[in-house]
């Protein structure tokens, strides 16, 4: 793709390499398919960070017992702990791709854990279309709520003196960390201390202006869209709800401190906005930041975003860490 005014050195030269790369079109692969490919491009995403040999981050791969069955957790405890706090993780992929031990998700996790001086509980949620909208977001909210506990956090290794729990996503992840604050809120459970949302999807209608702006050339395509949100749901009425599209949740009072990122050149960018609009609108902490010229993916494509992830990772660290107290 051509050099453009608007967009980052880091996106054009990502999105030089995906119009050369000449992928096959997710819409003629089966999920099974894609997810192999998506594995074996993630192993390349992740760049020279290599987590696994990290004496700095511990990395263990373990289980949560929610609804009579074990859903699997990555956990990411740092050496050096600066902050009682552990970040519940949900990783991006359409609901339909990628994993909790999928490499870019674990070394952007990894760098968290290590920067940040703060645990993270990444869950391996189920992926559609074998487990089918709310399947996999009832589980993340079980997940979370299960992880408040102290005793549970103990048994499953984690640190025993964990004063501060958060949730964090991108992607359909930060659609299901969005979704999991409702849910739990509605549950009168109101003991998560922040929620950090990058690029989420909160309208799977997907009618906002910036959809239209950049549904070819920006890599996340009308086309790959319209596939993973037909992956997840089972009908065109599940976007009306809001465990779907948290944006139609009616109360949006009370929620805690909320950080959103956002690249200015994603599909997303728009709905993004306008879940942190409707947050502060209705009284809440709201910090909401578009990034100039970014693509969507930014925040975990570490090969190809160095600067980028870094700088955002570095917002979520201090929003953390400020709302940790």
């Amino acid at each position: 793709m051509a050099e453009s005014p608007f967009l980052t050195d880091e996106s054009v030269a990502f999105l030089d390499f995906i119009s050369q790369a000449k992928a096959p079109k997710l819409a003629e692969q089966s999920p099974q398919l894609a997810r192999e490919a998506s594995e074996k491009f993630s192993a390349f995403l992740k760049g020279d960070y290599d987590y696994k040999s990290s004496d700095q981050v511990l990395v263990t791969d373990l289980a949560i017992p929610v609804q009579g069955v074990s859903v699997p957790v990555r956990t990411f405890v740092p050496k050096i702990r600066t902050t009682r706090t552990l970040l519940v993780y949900f990783h991006g992929g359409g609901w339909a791709l990628n994993s909790a031990s999928s490499p870019h998700f674990s070394a952007v996790c990894s760098l968290l854990a290590k920067d940040g001086g703060f645990s993270i509980a990444s869950v391996d949620y189920s992926l559609a279309p074998e487990c089918k909208f709310p399947g996999p977001v009832l589980e993340c909210v079980e997940c979370t709520k299960w992880l408040l506990s102290a005793e549970n956090r103990v048994s499953l290794g984690l640190p025993f003196n964990i004063e501060a729990v958060g949730v964090c996503g991108d992607s359909s992840g930060g659609n299901i960390a969005a979704v999991t604050v409702h849910e739990l809120k509605k549950m009168r459970i109101t003991d998560l201390k922040f929620q950090v949302l990058i690029y989420p999807a909160t309208n799977l209608h997907a009618a906002f202006p910036s959809h239209e702006k950049f549904a070819q050339g920006y890599f996340l395509t009308r086309e790959k869209m319209d596939w993973t949100v037909s992956q997840y749901l089972s009908s065109k009425s599940d976007k009306d709800d809001p465990r779907a599209s948290p944006l139609f949740y009616k109360d949006f009072s009370s929620l805690p401190p909320c950080l959103v990122l956002a690249g200015d050149c994603d599909p997303l960018v728009d709905e993004s906005v306008a879940y942190a609009k409707k947050m502060l609108d209705a009284g809440n902490l709201v910090q909401c930041v578009v990034e100039k010229g970014l693509i969507h993916a930014y925040f975990t494509y570490l090969r190809f975003f160095p600067k980028a992830s870094a700088a955002s990772r570095i917002k979520i660290i201090d929003f953390v860490k400020e709302h940790s107290v």
